[in-house]
């Protein structure tokens, strides 16, 4: 017998889905979602089955809708990842996260002398096919696993 977890379905808000197993709590540090969970629903499910991933993760936030930058935030922790916006009770639009051609002010540039690392200067990427990313500051290009995440969203 297989036993099914059933969770309340939202009436406006976003589902994210086809997060990597597992990093569903990363997701919701990096965009600072938890904030949002003082008057809002979430809703964390981790390591479930995927026919497309084997497992996954999907975290559901009532009444909270992803800026364009969280989305391009969420591509560096979940490339596979899709956004559905629910608006009364109904899936109205779903969205697809997409690799950034330019990136600013969501990356830490590696470099430590680079111009950003020493000021309020926002750094500036640009994506390359082959995952390297170029500081439009430093001009140095550094491989995507290299950068850190610098963002904090809501």
């Amino acid at each position: 017998m297989t036993k099914e977890i059933k969770v309340k379905a939202l009436k406006e808000g976003s589902v994210l889905d086809h997060i990597p197993p597992k990093k569903s709590m990363e997701v919701l540090k990096i965009l600072n979602l938890l904030k949002v969970a003082k008057e809002n629903t979430i809703i964390p499910a981790i390591n479930l089955p995927s026919k497309k991933l084997g497992k996954k993760d999907i975290i559901k936030i009532e009444n909270v809708f992803l800026t364009a930058k969280d989305l391009e935030v969420l591509w560096f922790i979940a490339p596979g990842a899709s956004v559905s916006i629910i608006k009364n009770g109904e899936v109205v639009k779903k969205i697809p996260i997409r690799c950034p051609e330019k990136i600013v002010s969501i990356l830490e540039c590696p470099n430590e002398d680079c111009i950003t690392n020493h000021g309020p200067q926002e750094t500036k990427f640009t994506m390359y096919k082959d995952k390297n990313c170029l500081c439009e500051f430093c001009e140095r290009i550094f491989p995507l696993e290299e950068l850190k995440i610098k963002y904090n969203s809501q």
